[in-house]
Order: C-alpha cells, then sequence, then structure tokens
C-alpha cells in the first residue's frame, strides 16, 4: 500500500530524531476543548477549533505537552515543568480572547532532579523525575497545589501512567505497581471474590501495591479504566473495566450468567494477532484500546484496535458495534519510496484522548481519527471521522511529538 492514497506530500526530514532534554526550538500547538455556543446575535466561527500557538512559551522551547481535562503542561528541553487550567474555545467570535494565551502558568516545584513526566488523576498531579522518583501534589477546589509529596515506597521507577482515578508504575526491572480506584479490577489485585459482572462496589488500594505472576513489563499505559502492558517479549496483557470489550475477550463477555466485565487479574489479550505480529506499542482512551505491531515476516506496521465505536475511535472506516479486535487498515502496511527503495511506514507514537486519537509516523505525518465534537481533530469542523486522516497543517514541520488531553490535542514542532 502506498503512502500517497492519504493524500501526503511528505518531508523526509521531518522525521529526524528526538530526545526530551534537547536545547533544540521549537513551537507548541494546542487545540480542541472546543464549547459550541449558539448564541442569538453573534456570529459563529469554528477558526478556534484549529491548532493554536502557544505565545506564553515562544522562548521556553517546550519537549513534551501532557494534557487532561482539567489542566495542561510541559516540560522544556533542561527538565523543567509548567502547569496551567486547561484552555476552553469558544464558537462564538471574540476578538478579546487570545486562544494561544494562557492563564496562571505555574512552575512545578520538584526538589531535585529533571521533570520526566506529568500525569494526572481526580485528585492529583504526578511528577516522575529522570532520577525514578515519584512526587505527588495535590487538586484543590480544581487549582493546583504546587507542594510536592515523595512517595517513598516508589523507588527505581521507569514510568508511570494514570487512568481517571488509578496509578500505574512500571520499575526498571519490568515490576508494575498500582493504586487508587478498584472498583473494576483497575489495580490488577485480584477479585477478593468479587463478581466480573454488575452490581460494582467501590473499592480502593490505598498504597503502591506489586502486581504478582507478570512476566518483565516494557511498557504501560492506562485508560480511563483499565490498564495494558508490553511484556519484553512483545506480549500484551491488560485487566480493568471491560464494559466495552477494550479487553478483548467476546466470549467471555457474551458469556452468559457472569460475563467479564471486569477483569481482576491481568488476563493476556491473546486474540490481539496471530503469531506472525510483534506488538511495539500501545494507547488507550476511556473504553477503547490502540496497538501497534510489527509484522514479523515483512517487518511492516499493523495497527489493531478494540472496544467502543460509537464515534469512530477504533478509525476502522465504518462506526458498529465490534465483535473483537479489528485493524486499522487506513494506518497499516504503508510504504514510500526512498531512493527507488521501498521502506515500512512506521508508527513512532500514538496517542489516545477520551474518545479520540493521533498517531506520529517516522516519515513526519501526524494521522488523528475519532470524536470530533469539542474541535479535537482542528479541522474546523465537530463531524466525527471513523479513518486516519492526516493533520495538514503540519505536513511541512519536524514534528518532535503528539499529546492528547481528553478533549484536546498537542504537537511540538521543532523550528
Amino acid at each position: 500500500m502506498k503512502l500517497r492514497k492519504l493524500g501526503l506530500s511528505i518531508l523526509l526530514c521531518s522525521a529526524g530524531s528526538y530526545s526530551l532534554y534537547c536545547n533544540e526550538k521549537t513551537k507548541a500547538y494546542i487545540w480542541g476543548n472546543g464549547v459550541y455556543q449558539a448564541l442569538p446575535g453573534q456570529g459563529l466561527s469554528f477558526n478556534n477549533f484549529t491548532p493554536k500557538q502557544l505565545i506564553d512559551f515562544e522562548d521556553k522551547n517546550l519537549q513534551k505537552l501532557f494534557l487532561s481535562e482539567q489542566f495542561e503542561g510541559g516540560i522544556t528541553g533542561n527538565g523543567d515543568g509548567y502547569i496551567w487550567s486547561a484552555h476552553k474555545l469558544s464558537s462564538s467570535e471574540d476578538k478579546n480572547i487570545i486562544d494561544g494565551k494562557r492563564q496562571n502558568i505555574i512552575k512545578i516545584n520538584v526538589p531535585k532532579g529533571k521533570i520526566q513526566q506529568i500525569k494526572y488523576t481526580k485528585q492529583f498531579v504526578w511528577i516522575f523525575t529522570n532520577n525514578g522518583e515519584v512526587f505527588q501534589y495535590q487538586v484543590k477546589d480544581g487549582q493546583f497545589v504546587n507542594t510536592p509529596k515523595k512517595i517513598n515506597s516508589l523507588l527505581n521507577i521507569k514510568q508511570i501512567e494514570c487512568g481517571e482515578d488509578h496509578f500505574v508504575a512500571l520499575t526498571n526491572d519490568g515490576s508494575i505497581l498500582t493504586m487508587g480506584d478498584d472498583t473494576y479490577g483497575q489495580c490488577g489485585l485480584g477479585s477478593n471474590n468479587r463478581s466480573t459482572a454488575p452490581p460494582f462496589y467501590e473499592s480502593r488500594i490505598r498504597n503502591p501495591t506489586k502486581i504478582e505472576n507478570l512476566p518483565k513489563i516494557n511498557k504501560i499505559i492506562c485508560g480511563s479504566n483499565h490498564t495494558l502492558c508490553i511484556s519484553t517479549e512483545g506480549s500484551v496483557y491488560g485487566w480493568g473495566s471491560n464494559s466495552q470489550m477494550q479487553l478483548s475477550h467476546s466470549e467471555e463477555f457474551s458469556r452468559v450468567g457472569e460475563p467479564l466485565i471486569a477483569v481482576y487479574n491481568p488476563l493476556r489479550i491473546s486474540a490481539l494477532m496471530d503469531s506472525n505480529n510483534q506488538v511495539l506499542d500501545l494507547a488507550a482512551g476511556n473504553e477503547f484500546s490502540v496497538f501497534v505491531t510489527k509484522n514479523k515476516q515483512n517487518s511492516e506496521t499493523e495497527v489493531f484496535a478494540c472496544g467502543h465505536n460509537i464515534r469512530g475511535q477504533l478509525g476502522c472506516g465504518f462506526v458498529r458495534h465490534i465483535s473483537d479486535i479489528v485493524k486499522l487498515e487506513g494506518l497499516s502496511n504503508f510504504k514510500i519510496n526512498i531512493n527507488g527503495k521501498q521502506e515500512n511506514v512506521e508508527v513512532k507514537q500514538i496517542e489516545c484522548g477520551y474518545n479520540h486519537c493521533l498517531a506520529l509516523t517516522n516519515v513526519g505525518a501526524i494521522l488523528e481519527w475519532g470524536d470530533n465534537e469539542y474541535g479535537q481533530l482542528g479541522n474546523k469542523k465537530r463531524s466525527f471521522t471513523d479513518k486516519p486522516i492526516v493533520v495538514s497543517q503540519f505536513v511541512q514541520n519536524r514534528v518532535a511529538s503528539i499529546s492528547c488531553g481528553s478533549n484536546s490535542s498537542g504537537v511540538i514542532v521543532q523550528q
């Protein structure tokens, strides 16, 4: 399959190497979080629902954005972190509002180390530093409290991820620790005689607890109420809510008596692919999951998804109930001609919001699909798309990284 079918004009130099801590000059763009307001006597404009450069950070060279429903945050090349309230865009024309301007920007206070990740749950902001430490910050009345609390029981950490109200940490030795909301098994620590079908009763894990009986893990990711991980051998495991089959296992989901709606222990997603594919990366939204794989026979990238699809968030080209895992034909098996040689197009990074996705390829193109009710696709429309389309504004840019919030999107481009 040729990449030109997507209507791309690719700059090969746009897929250069990238490091989180560097002095590359960058520009940051965010779009989404739009509010449609049809008010009498006022004109409507969807210009606000397009990528807007963050003018407050022109001299700070942000290298990565971290977006949520409540907050937006970013990390600079020297490891400093900033956080501010998420910006809501209106479709009502107001010339006094500057969409690229942010208010109450706070430099995050960390005792030591460079910030590597900024993650969010309902009541907390979580900071992970390059020396493997994790700090917790409270959110009170919707405001970020810039007082760090070190989580002393989290040591030698490699990565952190957060769902709506649960926290997951991956250690350097490949172990996983979890805490927070465990109502649907988000923490993966066992059922304690709970049913896998409704009704569900609130359950919480107060302190970081290790998940046993998992192989060595290489990466973790969280949806709203489910968790996924990749082993070093390329196998995928998942636990938590399976309300829309975001963890696959359609047979168990459909069984009479006690359907598999909640998964309390890590479950291998064996139906993901056949033995010809190795999972390289994954992402998760509210009630869906996306998997980036490599075909072992031809080394081509193939992307799969499962879960809820009412807003096109699976990117499979149609909107209807999916019985199990489906392949994204619009993001799989692409090739590009380089100096007369056919090269595989790879997915470098994939991110999911509540019901939309972004994917960054190794040839610099960003593709997006899913919900667009709040302008999170940035194309001056409110209609969703059920298959990957190109974010045309950045075709000629060197894109460093992509990000998704609940209903927003962000891009860092190198100058």
